[in-house]
Formats: structure tokens, sequence, C-alpha cells
């Protein structure tokens, strides 16, 4: 494995310790979705045995890795009302709250390069199909570092493709940023 210089002294083991799980919560849509069955191409169930798509976005701190859950929390569960595939056969989302003993600066001055401690950051990191109804098909962690946080998605690829994802983010954005206001959430 290959570290830039500013990683170089890292050893897996501290990048384990470094990544501490508080809590873990199940979100569900605000109000009843559609109850059926929907197939899956052949295609896509191939692609469920790939890993999930990982994303990870980094916000300079603006608010606590708690009330950044909170608010995602709200979001999530409007935003799974038109995006209710997402919420899987048992109509949740998991949903993680985490803090990283790492200032945000050092990832900030080394330009967000691929740093070793990003894999604790994305929720689902050895998930390769949901074969279990009460697997998650989108796992999302909201992480605190001193100065900053990060928020990890990980959605099945079987259920959504990478436009697919990027549309759910920006839904959730845009619900996060104007819940009061009467916009209309970014169709799947």
């Amino acid at each position: 494995m290959a570290f830039s210089s500013a990683t170089a002294a890292w050893k897996p083991d501290d990048v384990e310790t470094m990544v501490e799980l508080l809590q873990t919560s199940l979100v569900k849509p605000i109000k009843p979705t559609k109850r059926h069955i929907m197939y899956l191409s052949g295609v896509d169930n191939m692609l469920g045995y790939v890993r999930p798509n990982r994303t990870i976005l980094f916000y300079r701190e603006e608010k606590t890795s708690s009330s950044a859950v909170a608010d995602l929390q709200i979001a999530l569960s409007s935003v799974l009302v038109s995006y209710y595939p997402l919420a899987g056969r048992i109509i949740l989302v998991e949903l993680t709250e985490a803090r990283c003993d790492m200032e945000f600066a050092e990832l900030q001055r080394d330009n967000f390069n691929m740093h070793p401690v990003f894999r604790r950051l994305v929720p689902m990191d050895d998930a390769t199909a949901s074969n279990h109804p009460h697997d998650p098909i989108v796992s999302i962690q909201v992480t605190g570092f001193r100065g900053g946080l990060m928020v990890g998605f990980a959605v099945l690829h079987s259920a959504a493709d990478g436009y697919s994802v990027w549309n759910f983010i920006r839904a959730l954005s845009e619900y996060n940023f104007h819940p009061k206001s009467r916009i209309t959430i970014s169709s799947p």
C-alpha cells in the first residue's frame, strides 16, 4: 500500500483506533410509501455482488456531528418518501455517527488525497450483496474531526448507479438547506 509522505508514519493499527463509532440509528420515510415488489434486471442482479458506490464529502466544521446527524435524520426521512426503493425491504436506512481523533486541517493540507483513515469513514466496507432482508441498501456515516466533519455514503450498486446516488445526495442537500420551504425534491 502506498501512502503520501504526510501519511507515511501511519500504521494500520493506528487507523483502526482513530475512528470511534458512537451510535447507529435506522431512519425510515416520514410517511408510508408504496409496498410492491421491484425486480432487478439480470445485469443489476450481477452488480449486487460488486462493492457499493461509496462517496465521501468533507465540510469545515459549521456544526457538531451530533447536530449534523439530527438534521440528516430529518432530511432522510423526508427524501426517502420519493426515493423509497433505497430504504430497502424493511424501509430503513442505516445512519451512523462517529468521531475521528485527527485534525481536519491535516487532511486539508494534503488536498484530501487518499489517506488510510478514509476506509473507516464510509460504511459497508465489506458489503458485496444484500441477501438478507435486514441488510441496509443505503448506509450513511457522519464523522466528526477536530475542525471539520465528513459524510460518507454507501449505496449498493444493484439499487442505484453513480448518477442516481448523486441525485439522492443532491435531494438530501436541497432538503437540508431549505427544510421549511416547499421545494420539489429531485426525482430519482
